[in-house]
Order: C-alpha cells, then sequence, then structure tokens
C-alpha cells in the first residue's frame, strides 16, 4: 500500500472513532505533526507505532491487503482478523511480511 492511501485510510479510521489528529499524537506520543505526514501520504508510521495505531483504531493487517488488492470479496476477513488477533507483535510481523511478499507475488505474476 502506497503512502498515499494508508494515509487516507489512516485518517478515515481515525475520524470514524471521532479522534482528533491532535489526540492520536498525544496517544502515540508523537507531535501532532508526524500524523499530519503520515495521513497527507508523507511518510509511513514506525512499526512500533503502526500496531499501536491498529490496536487505538481497530484496523488490522489483513483489512488493509484486502483493500488495497481488492480481496474483501473472499469472505474471510473475520475467520483471518481474529487469528491475528491471537498473534504475538513479533508473529504479527511476520505474518504481515510474509502476506505482503505473497500477494505481491501474485500480482507480479498476473501482469506477466
Amino acid at each position: 500500500m502506497d503512502k498515499c492511501t494508508f494515509g487516507k485510510y489512516l485518517a478515515k479510521c481515525r475520524r470514524s472513532k471521532g479522534i482528533t489528529q491532535e489526540q492520536l499524537a498525544d496517544m502515540l506520543h508523537v507531535h501532532v505533526n508526524s500524523i499530519k505526514n503520515i495521513e497527507g501520504g508523507f511518510s509511513y508510521p514506525s512499526l512500533e507505532h503502526f500496531f499501536t495505531l491498529m490496536q487505538i483504531l481497530h484496523f488490522s493487517v489483513d483489512r488493509l491487503c484486502y483493500d488495497e488488492y481488492g480481496l474483501n470479496d473472499l469472505g474471510l476477513g473475520d475467520e483471518i482478523q481474529d487469528k491475528i488477533n491471537r498473534l504475538s507483535p513479533a508473529d504479527k510481523e511476520i505474518v504481515t511480511n510474509t502476506l505482503s511478499v505473497l500477494l505481491d507475488g501474485l500480482l507480479k505474476n498476473r501482469q506477466q
């Protein structure tokens, strides 16, 4: 997911929870400009902040991938979400990286 798309997704999640950029910045212990840069598509959050954002805003890696790669029709969202929620942060990172590589490979094969 590119920075701009992620930023828009983050802003949408934040607004749906009724949280301001300033409040989110306070929750992450960062300057509000960091949130503005992420939502503006200029940067990504650190991995640590990414997982904190997932907890605060209740979004998941699989949901991000579904939105990015158009996989919403698989009907696996809730099942995968439940499994991911039971993982440790280190295991979540492994799943994220593995899923990203897998999806990139599938998309690359489709383009050939």
